[in-house]
């Protein structure tokens, strides 16, 4: 009897819970634990959409990734709040760093939370603060959002748990959602996608299915007599014995009694199978807002296109879920007085790790721009520092002066006024104007790729006049022009020396 009682107060609880649901929304399957079946024939729910290699893999790439960024919560410094330093006193940077509970590391527990987000549309984290800590956050507890369900009481914002307690108010509650209808709660992208999962799960089934089958379309044996029962059992069983699976593919059948072996069943060309499987890849690209090469789908990559689609994966996929994952947790970890001190921070400069070459290129431009040291290039690298003064010295470019400030007049001897003239230029302007060896050797490559025409005109103008500023538009018109009709002489042409 108390069984039964049980169960009737979770059917009561879990039926209030869908009341004004219609009946046939794919939400009111979760009632039982079940998923909707697809016009495909395939039933897709959140943990069943995973055996989707396609699911998969866009899931993986996007909680992989959010998690491997560091999440850090900086304190500002300075009077203007410009500076700032890791908050490593703060609990949210024990939460967000080192260790979100005892149970899970900060990766697994990012990964996780986006997972939720990303198949049921939330992600729910139960914010334990308790009284003896002062009501600061001591830990956070993914919760699968199956569990969960946003509910007001009293005005107040709070969630529902099953198997927790009967309602808890939103300030307890780390929520990271994607895109919603009411600000509160995201949509399931596996429930809104169901079609084009449910597709994909029975364009795999079938493929599964026909191989089973040896790869030969299902077909019928004719025999010019009559066949009892038992003799059509025999014939069928003998024959999938020898004919189904892989390893009765291509035989060769050898057929009794004048019967004759015709095939009924549609071959994959005309069902488009390959064609189908291979849409799919994309279409579900889609859902996820993923390029379809990090879903190992290759077929419109290029060498040309390949780095811009990495670019287009940082802005329109990855910057959305750390924006929310930005937000919630500033608002949920830190205190309304805290949160003007303090700023979260996701450093994707950990994606150029894998690129070497991209990454020291990244250091070069910030060291010579002069917003980088010697010393903060060291941090990134995990290498240590250096106690001189000269790790922290900041560099600035010779060439380049604040806007509305003149050039510091030159020291030392004052320059000879018998110095050559040329194109009728006073000698004070032509030794503002010199250019050491690097900077000519850097504008004669420049000239060198115009003449040969790699670069156009323009283009070399446009390089001359932002590398040199002291050489005046005149002058790099004249290098420019001079160009004009000139061809370079290659080893090998006519006319060389050999």
């Amino acid at each position: 009897m108390g069984v039964t009682l049980a169960i009737a107060k979770w059917v009561a609880k879990r039926a209030a819970k869908y009341a004004g649901i219609h009946p046939r929304d794919p939400a009111l399957a979760s009632l039982w634990g079940m998923g909707t079946e697809s016009t495909a024939g395939a039933t897709v729910t959140e943990r069943t959409a995973l055996n989707c290699s396609t699911v998969w893999a866009a899931v993986n790439v996007i909680a992989g990734t959010i998690a491997v960024l560091p999440h850090i919560p900086y304190k500002r410094m300075g009077d203007k709040g410009d500076g700032r330093e890791p908050a490593e006193g703060h609990p949210a940077y024990r939460l967000l760093v080192e260790e979100p509970n005892p149970r899970m590391t900060p990766f697994a527990f990012a990964e996780t939370l986006t997972t939720h987000a990303l198949t049921w549309g939330n992600g729910y984290a139960l914010i334990d603060s308790p009284g003896d800590a002062g009501g600061r956050p001591v830990a956070l507890w993914p919760i699968t959002p199956d569990r969960v369900q946003p509910k007001l009481k009293e005005e107040r914002d709070g969630y529902e748990l099953d198997g927790g307690p009967e309602w808890v108010p939103a300030e307890k509650m780390l929520h990271v959602h994607g895109l919603g209808f009411d600000g509160r709660r995201g949509y399931g992208v596996v429930d809104m996608a169901r079609e084009a999962i449910g597709l994909a799960a029975a364009a795999e089934s079938f493929g599964g299915s026909f191989f089973g089958r040896g790869a030969t379309p299902s077909g019928v044996i004719r025999h010019p007599g009559e066949l009892g029962p038992k003799a059509k059992a025999n014939l069928r069983e003998g024959w999938q014995q020898i004919h189904g699976g892989l390893s009765g593919a291509h035989r060769v059948a050898i057929l009794d009694e004048d019967m004759d072996y015709k095939a009924i069943g549609l071959p994959p060309e005309a069902a488009q199978f390959l064609q189908t499987r291979q849409f799919q890849v994309v279409e579900i690209a889609r859902w996820f807002n993923l390029p379809p090469h990090l879903l190992r789908d290759l077929t419109h990559a290029t060498y040309s296109n390949i780095e811009q689609q990495g670019l287009d994966f940082l802005i329109y996929t990855l910057l959305p879920w750390l924006t929310r994952w930005q937000q919630e947790c500033k608002r949920k970890l830190f205190t309304p007085a805290e949160r003007r001190q303090y700023v979260l921070d996701h450093s994707v400069g950990a994606l150029l790790k894998a690129d070497t070459a991209a990454r020291y290129a990244a250091y070069n431009v910030g060291r010579n721009g002069g917003w980088l040291t010697l010393n903060d290039i060291l941090r990134a690298e995990n290498l240590d520092t250096m106690d001189t003064p000269e790790g922290d010295e900041r560099l600035m470019p010779a060439n380049m002066l604040v806007i509305g400030k003149q050039a510091p007049a030159p020291t030392g001897d004052a320059p000879d006024d018998t110095a050559p003239v040329l194109d009728g230029a006073p000698a004070a302007d032509v030794q503002a104007t010199a250019l050491n060896g690097a900077q000519v050797l850097a504008m004669v490559d420049i000239t060198v790729k115009v003449a040969n025409g790699e670069l156009p005109a323009s283009a070399g103008k446009a390089l001359l006049t932002a590398a040199f500023p002291a050489v005046s538009e005149a002058q790099v018109n004249a290098i420019i022009s001079g160009l004009d009709g000139f061809t370079p002489a290659f080893p090998g042409q006519q006319g060389d020396e050999p």
